[in-house]
């Protein structure tokens, strides 16, 4: 149903775009490439599989949940100062 749904949201330009970025990945991620792509936004991910083949790809719209575990200690760090 999600892909239903993605597919109709998006210009299939985004999805076919995405479907070669993932088809070495895993295909099942296709549909949230797509939809980052389109909205300009970043892949929240811990897939370390997709993170790699992504970032081998070159694609560079991720972020994990590693960099935001870091991103909210570094905030909560300067906030007390």
């Amino acid at each position: 149903m999600s892909e239903f749904l993605i597919i109709r949201l998006i210009p299939i330009d985004y999805y076919k775009k995405a479907s070669e970025i993932c088809n070495t990945i895993d295909a099942d991620d296709t549909v949230f490439v797509a939809f980052t792509e389109y909205i300009r936004g970043k892949l929240w991910t811990g897939d370390k599989k997709l993170i790699k083949g992504l970032t081998d790809k070159r694609f560079e719209r991720l972020i994990t949940t590693h960099d935001l575990y870091q991103d909210f200690i570094f905030r909560h760090k300067n906030k007390k100062q």
